[in-house]
């Protein structure tokens, strides 16, 4: 199959592979993330002109499109966040959505 003909691949879970948490002052911060299912997927979405969908692990009150922006810079694979909020989701276990 050529370049041209290649398909892209679309990795959807449950999180996406970054963490987002505030530090010691209080700011949002974006971390990414080393376990090993973004370590094997990684550099198969890059070869693939992939993108991640996840939940970002936090609410709407993380400035996310700012948080991504920021951290896209350089990266080729897109994150792309889906906010599961208590009231489209349903109920939470330890803050992540069941």
């Amino acid at each position: 199959m050529s370049e041209k003909q290649q398909r892209r691949l679309i990795a959807v879970s449950n999180r996406l592979p970054i963490a987002v948490d505030r530090d010691d002052q209080g700011q949002w911060q974006l971390t990414a993330g080393a376990g090993g299912l973004v370590t094997a997927l990684a550099p198969v979405l890059k070869h693939h002109r992939g993108m991640w969908i996840g939940w970002p692990g936090c609410g709407e009150e993380a400035p996310l499109d700012s948080l991504l922006e920021g951290f896209a810079a350089g990266r080729v694979i897109p994150l792309r966040p889906f906010l599961c909020l208590r009231r489209r989701c349903g109920s939470t276990t330890r803050g992540f959505p069941t």
